[in-house]
């Protein structure tokens, strides 16, 4: 059964992954220190929502993955690469890109991200875990996307755009990254349609548990990316 009473983390503890509801809840926490935060992310744990630096931990019974290697780029795409609709840089206003998918989920009413997510993410991308893709045209971020990266799994947190197709071209541009870098997963949490238009496929949580704890042999990949390397 899940676990309702809030844990401290002074012991580097929280319940097993696979005691998670039917929701996917797992237990609520403190969320304000990063050492919690990766320590959830090493085992496929994230949070979801925060009320007052207690952040409510989630593992999902059915996770979708993507492969990089293997996304799906639609025709209607391949012209925003060929000809060069969009610029690209990363890791250089992961700040902006957060406060731009908290903007765009509030508008949408969907928003889980709270000032409190906004600064522990802050601190996870200045210890080079947390890494965002932003996408701009004509001088301004149009889009992008942000998420923690453990050994060989990046978990994509939330993606936004202004205009259209700047979120796919993130996706796409950040898959490919991930490919040339050795990674072996996109962790997308939970089934969308949005995201089943890349490709990828549904694991069971015991499935998906099992790859996270074989990539905790996986060396991380710490510090800001940087285009080309």
């Amino acid at each position: 059964m899940p676990s309702y009473e809030i844990y401290n983390n002074t012991d580097g503890t929280m319940p097993h992954p696979l005691t998670s509801d039917e929701n996917g809840f797992l237990c609520n926490s403190l969320m304000d220190d990063t050492a919690t935060l990766l320590m959830g992310y090493r085992y496929g744990i994230f949070p979801w929502e925060n009320v007052m630096n207690i952040g409510a931990y989630f593992f999902p019974k059915q996770r979708y993955i993507i492969e990089p290697d293997k996304i799906t780029v639609h025709k209607s795409m391949r012209s925003y690469f060929n000809q060069s609709k969009f610029e690209v840089t990363v890791d250089q206003y992961f700040r902006e890109v957060v406060y731009s998918c908290r903007y765009v989920r509030r508008k949408e009413n969907t928003t889980w991200i709270t000032d409190q997510f906004e600064i522990m993410y802050g601190r996870l991308h200045d210890e080079g875990y947390a890494h965002s893709v932003e996408v701009w045209q004509d001088d301004g971020l149009v889009g992008g996307l942000y998420g923690v990266a453990v050994g060989d799994v990046f978990t994509g947190e939330s993606m936004f755009s202004y205009v259209s197709n700047a979120s796919k071209f993130a996706m796409i541009y950040l898959a490919r990254m991930l490919h040339s870098m050795g990674f072996k997963y996109i962790d997308c949490q939970v089934y969308n349609p949005y995201l089943a238009s890349f490709g990828g496929y549904e694991l069971e949580g015991e499935d998906f548990l099992e790859i996270m704890r074989k990539n905790l042999l996986a060396e991380d990949r710490v510090g800001k990316w940087v285009i080309g390397e």
